[in-house]
């Protein structure tokens, strides 16, 4: 009997030490991108041609100025055309990313729980719609998109980027559905009991609840529109987002900013706010969303 357990924990030990090396290693495959990328965006043209993985022989930190300074986008204004520079792309890129997380959070967030709280035949329509729609693949619908968009005057508009975003399909609406649906129905009753109306149960007492799963899926949508470069180069063209700058900045034919060392301090660039805003909400990010029910 001692054998066999001894013989157990010998295995189970030997598959903690293979697992650990393998998450080590995935871990360290994931760094290693993007120290090379930070040590390369701070060489020059010939020092990363004839010494692409060594430290720079001269650290060249004013390539960050440069690129910011060059990063530009042409857009239309009434009257002629103007330059978009990095900081009101930043800007830009600022308003977009955080008004479509809010329409893209709070949109399916009030749906899944209208769905998952009252019992009515619309719900289940619209929870097949989701599924229907989350494997039904959807392609070709750009133009009538844009042709909808130019029709109703939300084309080339910040704010109709954000109505755009403002939809229940998709993953977000199953999330907030098996979170409302783990709540128990005591809370509400009993805050309907005390006066309570529906929309102060679900702002003052359901929302609350789940909060740090809203928090994630926010954090999580914000980086998501904050690298997004499509949508703002289709639909709002002369408001250039950050991402959508870095988009045309690499494919600049301009001698100064086209070699790989410049290329990668504007891709740098981009992903500071990001990098700063995991280190910042990182317990967000891994934090348990599953809920507890009532104390006895």
């Amino acid at each position: 009997m001692e054998k066999t357990k001894r013989g157990f924990k010998i295995s189970r030990d030997i598959f903690a030490i293979v697992g650990i090396t393998f998450l080590v290693i995935y871990v360290v495959s994931l760094f290693i991108p993007i120290i090379w990328a930070i040590i390369t965006s701070l060489k020059t043209r010939e020092d990363f041609y004839y010494n692409k993985f060594g430290l720079p022989e001269q650290w060249m930190f004013v390539n960050y100025v440069t690129a910011f300074t060059k990063m530009s986008i042409t857009v239309n204004v009434p009257g002629g055309t103007a330059t978009a520079y990095t900081y009101q792309m930043f800007m830009n890129g600022l308003i977009y990313a955080l008004g479509c997380t809010f329409m893209g959070i709070m949109t399916p967030a009030v749906t899944a729980y209208c769905v998952a709280k009252y019992k009515f035949f619309f719900g289940r329509i619209l929870y097949g719609i989701v599924i229907f729609t989350m494997i039904l693949p959807v392609i070709g619908n750009l133009a009538s998109e844009l042709q909808v968009a130019r029709a109703i005057g939300t084309y080339n508009t910040m704010i109709g980027a954000w109505i755009m975003k403002g939809n229940f399909l998709g993953l977000n609406f199953l999330v907030f559905h098996a979170a409302f649906k783990g709540l128990s129905r005591d809370y509400s009753e009993a805050a309907f009991i005390d006066g309570a109306t529906h929309f102060g149960v679900f702002f003052k007492i359901m929302f609350p609840l789940i909060l740090p799963t809203i928090s994630t899926l926010a954090l999580l949508a914000f980086i998501g529109f904050w690298n997004d470069y499509q949508t703002p180069m289709i639909y709002m063209p002369d408001i250039p987002t950050i991402a959508y700058g870095l988009f045309v900045y690499q494919f600049s034919t301009d001698n100064l900013i086209s070699s790989v060392p410049l290329q990668l301090t504007g891709c740098m660039i981009v992903s500071i706010p990001v990098m700063i805003i995991f280190v910042i909400f990182r317990n967000k990010l891994i934090m348990n969303v599953s809920l507890g029910g009532l104390k006895e």
